[in-house]
């Protein structure tokens, strides 16, 4: 299954870090890639959202649980329904000095069509790699 993995250091605290990153609803109008974000249901730190982000040239829509765990500053997702078949991973800030935080997001996907793999899955992984970095990018240029 392929991974992405991506890390960015934003020039600010691990609490307004992670107030920003765990405010989904304002994603569309922070990063281009997000097209629309909608959260279904909350009950406590899990909630149920809706994705649809463009990625090279297509739209990708799915569903997700989302599960904040604030004692750590990670966030976990998985897919429930959506154009993948799978699609998992997780958000995990690090306190880099008191201005500084690391934020790294680690997905796993796969595309669910055995004959085309070889041939999708490096394409798929690029571009789910530029538009994650395009997204943690944006929470560095939030003021």
């Amino acid at each position: 299954m392929p991974t992405v993995q991506v890390r960015e250091v934003i020039p600010r605290n691990i609490n307004d870090t992670w107030n920003m990153i765990c405010d989904f609803e304002k994603y569309p109008n922070l990063m281009e890639p997000v097209r629309n974000l909608r959260i279904l249901d909350k009950k406590g730190n899990t909630l149920i959202s809706e994705w649809e982000v463009n990625l090279k040239g297509s739209i990708l829509k799915w569903t997700e649980s989302d599960t904040k765990l604030p004692e750590k500053y990670r966030i976990e997702f998985t897919q429930m329904d959506g154009d993948l078949e799978q699609f998992n991973g997780y958000w995990q800030l690090s306190e880099m000095a008191d201005t500084q935080t690391e934020v790294f997001l680690y997905t796993n996907f796969e595309i669910g069509i055995p004959m085309l793999r070889d041939m999708l899955d490096p394409v798929a992984k690029l571009a789910i790699e530029e538009n994650s970095q395009t997204m943690l990018r944006a929470f560095g240029e939030q003021r």
